[in-house]
């Protein structure tokens, strides 16, 4: 969805920031990002993929360095929304215009994403639903009951700010 977004304004240099390998959520949005690059015909470049750790900081280092290639990536997507502030201050420090020559986004659709500026373009994850869910398989899990569903999915919400042009 983010990066079906993405495509569809253009980008065909689209860079990921992901987070730790031991995360299940990273495995998941990493498969994402490579399948989206196959459905559009976009070559797989491993150097357009960087690690972070899922905060400001590495999202800004990923950014740096993401923004000392050559040629530069026209957009970067990001593991989580707090990856993507990171990179909107590095590409700030490179004098680049997020949301004109470079699109930024993230996921999980975290407050802090329309206050940024630009405002962050993100994957909204419906997170009261998931800890609700979470919390009754806790409770039929400690009170050993059959659990209704094992595996639930939750409809994202694609929120498109300025930091995709918009």
């Amino acid at each position: 969805m983010l990066m079906a977004c993405l495509i569809s304004k253009g980008h065909r240099r689209i860079a990921y920031i992901g987070g730790p390998h031991d995360l299940k959520i990273q495995a998941d949005r990493f498969e994402g990002y490579k399948q989206s690059l196959v459905v559009a015909g976009i070559p797989f470049d491993p150097e357009l993929v960087v690690d972070g750790d899922t905060f400001r900081g590495g999202g800004y280092q990923a950014g740096q360095f993401l923004l000392a290639l050559k040629p530069l990536p026209t957009a970067i997507t990001c593991i989580n929304d707090l990856t993507a502030i990171g990179v909107l201050h590095a590409a700030s420090e490179h004098g680049l215009k997020v949301g004109h020559d470079l699109a930024v986004a993230g996921f999980d659709g975290i407050e802090d994403a329309e206050h940024t500026s630009p405002p962050l373009t993100t994957l909204r994850q419906p997170l009261y639903e998931v800890a609700r869910n979470l919390v009754k398989m806790l409770i039929a899990s400690i009170q050993k009951l059959p659990l209704e569903e094992r595996r639930v999915q939750f409809q994202p919400e694609l929120i498109i700010r300025e930091s995709t042009g918009g």
